[in-house]
């Protein structure tokens, strides 16, 4: 086995573990302040951690993609044979339509989970006693849920 496979299947393993453990104390959360309402404060901090951290890991992915790209374009200009007779050897209106594809479902992202994890950080500081923020955080989760139905119309 070599070395790049090996390195590969330890990462694979590695992010299963985590993806299967990181929500764990979620659960454990969860079901005590379904018992003691005590821990319910606890839970929300919890998510509002988790999100952000997830927000934190996508925008950095994406970031890193988009510059993945963007240095495989210029090593592909720069290494372009002179064979091709004046064409490009990457189709450039192919590249930018792509970058922009990604641009936009990352802006979709923002729009659609921001408002919910700032919401989310307004309740955790102000409480349940205001009606406005209450109705302001259910206005954000059926935003997060119409991003669903948007996802198809950006990928079409």
């Amino acid at each position: 086995m070599s070395q790049q496979t090996l390195m590969t299947s330890r990462r694979r393993c590695l992010t299963s573990t985590v993806l299967l453990l990181l929500p764990s104390p979620l659960a454990v959360l969860r079901f005590l302040s379904t018992t003691n309402k005590t821990y319910e404060e606890g839970l929300n901090i919890s998510l509002v951690g988790l999100t952000s951290v997830c927000i934190l890991i996508t925008s950095v992915a994406y970031f890193n993609f988009l510059r993945i790209i963007r240095r495989h374009q210029q090593h592909v200009q720069a290494n372009a044979p002179s064979k091709n007779f004046g064409q490009p050897a990457i189709n450039l209106a192919k590249y930018k339509k792509s970058v922009f594809t990604i641009l936009y479902i990352l802006a979709l992202f923002y729009f659609c989970f921001l408002p919910l994890e700032i919401a989310a950080v307004v309740y955790l500081r102000v409480g349940s006693d205001s009606q406005a923020i209450l109705a302001s955080l259910y206005a954000c989760l059926g935003l997060l849920f119409l991003s669903s139905s948007l996802n198809p119309f950006l990928y079409l």
